[in-house]
């Protein structure tokens, strides 16, 4: 492989990982995706591994879409977006697109394609049905044989949709889409992480310099990727196939990335790990189960109140700055908690009409979702395979 000059930043590098002789293509680009952006562990190296694979997706029969998710705003999602830009292979980055727009750039330039603010493109309401289309499209084109046929001239034509592509955006995607995914749950970053800000003109030399590495490497190792690597247990029909070029990078990296990236997969693709990373929807959600009367009717600023309480005394919270600000604060627990089917109501309390929370909102919904954790590993539902789209 080439030697690529990356100057005052390889002290940082081998400060960085002090236990290897010289870091890889891998170390590098983890180490730079970890100054800009707040995530677990497991998803930076997963980020850094599809990111990698953006230069060698063809050789795969799968594509993993790539989706960072936040109920809220000022999350991270873009800049999830903009890191692959900066660093992945021949990248356009957009908030939406036609129809034939996206099978024409697919042909034309075989691009890896971003769409941030994927809510205002398939939301439920509005004009989210234009977008069907497209939906299609991208669900069809994570597969080598994914096609859309189309008459031109009175000649039906084929037009390939295999193409790499991630997502940005609040809430969640539709089902058929996320199967297709590997999903960051994102969220602000607490008081107590300090991130670099990313300014495209201050470190595009520099991020020129990785992405040239990682090109580099991929372009000098790639044939000795296997192609069939040996899977983790538990991954199996659709998972299996979209986590095989993730695994098979992960073995190119080299014992240490082996390993990590198969932990990586056991905790984002299984949730075995104990310490997995869930949604700050989800934190919040059962913090109020455990911590609030499961009996209770709370109004809206009694349970914020519970909140900035519960915020100084529990570092899982700290990304939820928003609590202090009163003006955004209750439009802001609304719009997190929707997603997951807990609304306001109004109940009389005390004289008076009030609005607010049934706390055993809250609980029922955070025994529903342990339930399948007395399970080791969840079976994948058999329909999954043939599912109609």
């Amino acid at each position: 492989m080439t030697a690529i000059d990356l100057g005052p930043e390889m002290e940082t590098l081998k400060a960085a990982f002090p236990n290897r002789l010289e870091p890889n293509a891998l170390d590098i680009t983890r180490e730079f995706l970890g100054r800009f952006i707040h995530a677990s562990d497991a998803e930076l190296d997963v980020l850094t591994v599809w990111i990698a694979h953006t230069y060698v997706y063809d050789a795969f029969y799968a594509t993993p879409r790539l989706c960072a998710m936040a109920p809220m705003k000022e999350a991270g999602k873009t800049m999830v977006l903009n890191m692959i830009v900066a660093l992945g292979k021949n990248v356009i980055k957009t908030a939406n697109a036609s129809a034939p727009a996206l099978f024409a750039i697919i042909d034309q330039e075989h691009p890896t394609l971003c769409f941030d603010e994927t809510d205002n493109m398939w939301r439920a309401s509005g004009d989210g049905g234009r977008y069907r289309e497209q939906l299609g499209i991208l669900n069809d084109g994570y597969v080598q044989d994914g096609f859309v046929l189309r008459v031109r001239g009175g000649v039906a034509k084929r037009h390939p949709t295999f193409v790499v592509a991630a997502f940005a955006g609040i809430g969640r995607l539709p089902d058929t889409l996320a199967s297709r995914c590997i999903q960051l749950n994102m969220s602000p970053v607490p008081d107590n992480v300090t991130l670099e800000d990313y300014e495209p003109d201050l470190f595009r030399a520099e991020a020129a310099r990785v992405a040239e590495t990682l090109q580099s490497w991929i372009t000098s190792r790639g044939p000795e990727i296997d192609l069939q690597p040996v899977m983790p247990e538990g991954l199996r029909s659709r998972k299996k196939q979209i986590w095989k070029v993730i695994i098979a990078l992960g073995d190119l990296g080299g014992p240490v990335w082996s390993e990590r990236i198969r932990a990586a997969s056991r905790e984002i693709a299984l949730n075995i790990s104990r310490t997995a990373k869930i949604s700050p929807a989800e934190e919040l959600i059962n913090l109020i189960a455990t911590a609030a009367q499961s009996d209770a009717f709370m109004p809206t600023g009694e349970l914020l109140d519970f909140l900035k309480l519960q915020r100084e005394r529990n570092d899982q919270i700290r990304w939820a700055t928003w609590l202090s600000n009163p003006m955004i604060a209750t439009r802001q627990l609304a719009n997190i908690l929707k997603p997951y089917g807990i609304e306001s109501r109004q109940k009389w309390l005390d004289g008076e009409n009030r609005r607010g929370y049934n706390i055993a909102d809250f609980t029922l919904w955070a025994q529903a979702k342990s339930a399948p954790e007395e399970e080791f590993i969840a079976e994948e539902a058999p329909e999954a395979e043939t599912e109609a789209e």
